[in-house]
């Protein structure tokens, strides 16, 4: 739809994109560039992020509503740099190794609400709070440039 503004394409080539905690994910990044292009260089970054959802009220026009917002809370974030800045050549296939190991969530931690009335109502409160939404993984590899940047974007399915 876009094609008057591609600049070029870009692939992240994996084995697979299912890993275990701790694991080593090794692939690359091809990139082809439809002409020469001046960059400030190639990274890929490995992104952790959760979803909370969020309930408001709110008063609109008179009326008390109810708000649902959802955020997204980057937990985890690692970035390569792969490449600086330079001209890039046009029409020539480049490729990038990279590798990352999967962090290890560890346990999760447990506030500490102390002893006594308060510290109690907290904990009953925390029992009863809905579990954390899941992490989602992605992998995302870029061309850094003014302009539209060259990018992809891959989801990792991590346990």
């Amino acid at each position: 739809m876009f094609g008057f503004l591609s600049k070029g394409k870009m692939e992240i080539l994996l084995p697979r994109t299912s890993y275990a905690y701790n694991e080593v994910i090794e692939g690359k990044v091809s990139m082809e560039l439809d002409n020469p292009q001046k960059a400030k260089g190639v990274s890929i970054e490995l992104l952790g992020e959760r979803k909370r959802r969020e309930t408001r009220h709110v008063t609109r026009g008179g009326k008390r509503v109810t708000e649902h917002v959802t955020h997204t809370d980057v937990v985890f974030s690692r970035s390569l740099i792969l490449d600086v800045e330079k001209e890039y050549p046009g029409k020539q296939i480049i490729e990038y190794p990279f590798q990352f190991v999967v962090p290890d969530p560890g346990k999760p931690q447990q506030p500490n609400f102390g002893e006594g009335t308060i510290g109690n109502i907290l904990k009953v409160m925390q029992e009863y709070a809905p579990p954390p939404s899941p992490i989602e993984w992605f992998i995302k590899a870029k061309l850094d440039k003014s302009g539209f940047d060259v990018n992809k974007s891959i989801r990792l399915y991590i346990s």
